[in-house]
């Protein structure tokens, strides 16, 4: 009889571990796991375009005049939630399984060099020298003072027609493949093509009427995995976006207090006191 001959790693003995007492896998995940909140302070700079369909215009235009912070707490659930929707869009940007052609600027991660508008830049980074590998999608970040006060990013570019023009795609993470089109993201995605329409940095030909929405499931989906909402920039959504984003300017340009927000739920606001004090005051 034969017998094969190997190497066996020979375990020192220890102590038992306190931690392998725990059964509940959700104990034994804080004993392991970073599972705290996390406090974030921001100041307000420009209205984010992310937040368009939520925004409370005093709020921001009291937060630009005096150059105030806001600080939230983001609870460890939420933070799991913001951190998958981050890694869906990384994974999608930079691989070709659902968007094989998606133009834009693109960044080495050695050494910060950003090629110019268009495709993925083939062989090694121009700059460094670095692996194809490391130059990764690089998002469209933009910051506007005229006609208004925006600032936000655009997850990518669609080369679209012949000849071609390029359609501006924003990437939703979502629980199931049930989802319709939520009047926020709709919002949303017509705020970034109205500012697309002001933003010199892009290519002229990036069409500013019509966007996508495409909404990846979380969950297990033949049926539909992604689902895609054409969004036009209708002229009620152009004149709505307009109205908020130029009211916003107003206020701060010509230190005018606009009309508080209704039915104000929002405890971390810093302007709580001083919005009760200036009540129904309205300069608009």
């Amino acid at each position: 009889m034969k017998f094969l001959s190997r190497m066996v790693r020979v375990e020192e003995k220890h102590p038992p571990l306190s931690i392998d007492n725990i059964k509940d896998p959700v104990a034994l995940t804080k004993s392991l796991c970073n599972t705290d909140g996390r406090a974030k302070q921001s100041k307000y700079k420009y209205p984010r375009i992310s937040q368009i369909g939520d925004i409370c215009i005093r709020e921001w235009v009291l937060g630009m005049q005096g150059d105030a912070q806001k600080s939230e707490f983001i609870p460890f659930a939420l933070k799991m939630i913001f951190g998958i929707g981050s890694g869906l869009h990384n994974y999608y940007q930079n691989s070709k399984d659902l968007f094989p052609n998606i133009e834009g600027r693109w960044q080495c991660l050695g050494c910060g060099y950003k090629s110019p508008f268009g495709k993925r830049p083939e062989g090694i980074c121009p700059g460094c020298g670095a692996h194809n590998r490391a130059i990764q999608y690089s998002e469209h970040y933009f910051s506007l003072s005229e006609p208004f006060y925006v600032t936000g990013k655009i997850d990518l570019f669609l080369p679209i027609g012949n000849p071609v023009r390029y359609r501006i795609g924003d990437i939703k993470g979502v629980a199931d493949d049930k989802v319709e089109p939520r009047g926020n993201d709709i919002m949303q995605l017509a705020a970034y093509l109205l500012s697309a329409k002001y933003d010199d940095s892009l290519p002229k030909n990036v069409d500013t009427t019509t966007g996508y929405l495409f909404y990846i499931s979380k969950k297990m989906s033949y049926r539909a995995p992604v689902r895609t909402i054409k969004v036009v920039l209708t002229p009620i959504l152009e004149e709505t976006i307009t109205e908020i984003l130029m009211q916003v300017k107003k206020g701060i340009d010509e230190d005018k207090i606009p009309p508080r927000r209704i039915n104000c739920k929002d405890k971390n606001c810093p302007f709580i006191v001083q919005c009760k004090e200036l009540g129904d005051k309205n300069d608009f």
